[in-house]
């Protein structure tokens, strides 16, 4: 008990220390950023800084970096904090992005995500469309493949890859260890990543994006987003196809018994949750013919599941209200720059040695690389206004795109994804074997990305 009271002791001086480096390194921003700047710039530089540095040394639990950006926020520039009459930025601004539209998308996917685990509807889904194939190779990864990516294209990553590595692995288990069994477990982490590209409620950086660009005063659509997205998915789902047959081929006759999963049936409260679900889906994708915003049919879904009781109070209490209030942080720090006008000083820079393209892809390689050892919704959080910025004008939502998709390209090691934790979690795999296709995905991937953020430009 002594030695782990000492250990404990330690770990909490160095997260005193850690603070106190932290806090040092920003009011030194403060007092030594460039003249050009105004008081209002250099206080949103500071923040910006510290933000960046508590999420990336994870000094505190990342919500409550969150929540701490949000008070000093409205303490430092609103007026009606200590903005020593230098602002004119009210509090409401700061407060306003938790209730945001794209917000409340993320939060009825996260409803609808638990309504389809809880009711097995997407256990189902994965058990019956696996299990004709199970017996070849080739087919087998490449369907799994395909599950796992339009699951986490609609439910969380984490979720998803939860439930199909419970289907996945008793089957494993079942037969004699072989490299192709990694490839399998490797498609679902990997695979969840990848799906969350397809939309805007896959992945919370996707959600900033948009949410950032609204406030930026350009729209991008949920059908947009799809647009670009999914093709990237698609691209990136088939270089993973062939980088992990490519290092875990099969060494002999390849079978797996999922019959059990097969003829597990679907409840009636399944089938009610499978037609929310499909019904908030072709809502979304169907916006540009009845104009409604994306967040209202995830409020009426999430309205509807709660009020029929297919959800409880025990199930809204089990959300990711942590993830949520990670994203608000986020657009808090987003804001801050736009209205402090620190993003217009940052895009007006002479950024001699790059171009604008240049720019944009620097910024989201320094985000995938940050999203290797952080939080992907934190790192997008610094990354995505700072693409904004060095994009210029015409290139604001090519630059937003770049910037959050980057961040889920970030799968070479086992701490870069929850899902990535996960798979490693089950034995068998080393950090190498994660490590070399993972790294051949962030590669090739990161120049899919560049090739889409080109004919994005100028939308």
């Amino acid at each position: 008990m002594i030695g782990a009271n000492t250990c404990d002791q330690r770990s909490g001086l160095s997260k005193t220390l850690f603070l106190g480096l932290c806090l040092v390194a920003s009011f030194c921003l403060y007092n030594f950023a460039p003249s050009s700047m105004t008081e209002m710039m250099r206080r949103s530089a500071a923040l910006f800084l510290l933000g960046g540095l508590l999420w990336t040394f994870e000094v505190l639990p990342l919500h409550a970096v969150s929540l701490t950006l949000v008070l000093l926020h409205i303490v430092f520039l609103s007026k009606e904090g200590a903005g020593l009459g230098a602002s004119a930025i009210s509090y409401q601004e700061f407060l306003r992005p938790f209730a945001s539209p794209v917000i409340m998308l993320f939060f009825g996917g996260f409803v609808l995500s638990r309504a389809m685990t809880k009711h097995g509807v997407a256990q189902y889904l994965a058990a019956r469309i696996l299990a004709p194939f199970a017996r070849s190779s080739f087919l087998f990864l490449t369907v799994l493949t395909g599950i796992t990516v339009f699951l986490s294209m609609w439910m969380s990553n984490t979720a998803a890859a939860a439930m199909l590595l419970a289907i996945l692995m008793p089957a494993i288990r079942q037969n004699r260890p072989e490299p192709f069994h990694k490839a399998l477990i490797l498609a679902v982490a990997f695979g969840t990543s990848l799906g969350g590209i397809a939309t805007p409620i896959g992945t919370p950086p996707n959600a900033m994006a948009m949410a950032a660009l609204r406030e930026s005063g350009h729209v991008m659509t949920f059908a947009d987003w799809m647009a670009a997205g999914l093709p990237v998915t698609l691209l990136l789902s088939a270089l993973m196809i062939a980088s992990l047959y490519v290092f875990f081929p099969p060494q002999s006759s390849f079978t797996l018994d999922l019959s059990a999963g097969k003829t597990l049936p679907l409840s009636p409260q399944g089938w009610i949750t499978a037609s929310a679900a499909a019904a908030a889906i072709g809502l979304w994708l169907t916006q540009p013919f009845h104009g409604l915003d994306e967040s209202l049919p995830a409020l009426g879904a999430a309205a509807f599941l709660t009020c029929t009781g297919l959800l409880d109070r025990d199930d809204l209490n089990s959300l990711e209200w942590d993830v949520l209030i990670l994203m608000w942080g986020g657009l808090v720090l987003s804001q801050g720059m736009m209205l402090s006008g620190l993003a217009a000083w940052l895009g007006g820079l002479s950024w001699e040695s790059l171009d604008p393209a240049g720019r944009t892809a620097a910024v989201a390689a320094l985000g995938i690389f940050l999203s290797l050892f952080m939080s992907n919704t934190a790192s997008a959080g610094l990354m995505i206004p700072l693409a904004i910025a060095a994009g210029g004008p015409g290139r604001e939502i090519s630059s937003a795109f770049l910037a959050a998709t980057a961040t889920s390209l970030a799968v070479a090691l086992p701490i870069s994804t929850p899902p990535n934790a996960m798979a490693f979690a089950c034995g068998g795999l080393r950090s190498s074997d994660m490590m070399k296709p993972g790294l051949v995905l962030t590669l090739g991937g990161f120049a899919i990305l560049l090739l889409a953020e080109h004919f994005l430009i100028g939308l």
